[in-house]
């Protein structure tokens, strides 16, 4: 006999930098933002106002949400965010560990490349181009 779930879901927390970057990302796109996981196969997040929910293409199922993300309490920007996770579907139990490291990912994909990274400039056809501050 399968694991019964509360309804209203259980305490959870977020990353800081995992619910900042989405976050942003999410209001960014007008309250909604739709992507696939690194590594998760067919399993897709959607970022939907204050709901956040993990599906699975192949099953149609929706296997997690988060909801009640308190912002507000937080000290910081690097403080966790606490909220409620509901658990919709007993597949959930054989991803739940890797899904934090694949939202990383993800947000780690998404930053700004430092300014200090190194550039080039491909010349036709694909050869690298010096960068000179002079003119020719």
């Amino acid at each position: 006999m399968g694991q019964a779930y509360p309804p209203e879901g259980q305490s959870s927390e977020l990353p800081a930098d995992v619910f900042n970057t989405l976050n942003r990302i999410r209001l960014q796109s007008g309250g909604y933002f739709d992507f696939g996981l690194p590594g998760m196969g067919e399993n897709r997040m959607i970022l939907r106002g204050h709901e956040w929910q993990l599906w699975n293409k192949n099953l149609n199922k929706l296997l997690i949400s988060w909801h009640g993300f308190r912002n507000g309490e937080r000290q910081g920007l690097k403080e966790p965010v606490k909220c409620m996770m509901q658990v919709h579907h007993s597949y959930s139990r054989t991803i739940i560990f890797r899904l934090v490291d694949s939202l990383q990912a993800f947000c780690d994909s998404m930053r700004p490349v430092a300014q200090d990274t190194p550039a080039q400039v491909l010349a036709f056809p694909g050869t690298v181009a010096a960068l000179s501050p002079t003119r020719h």
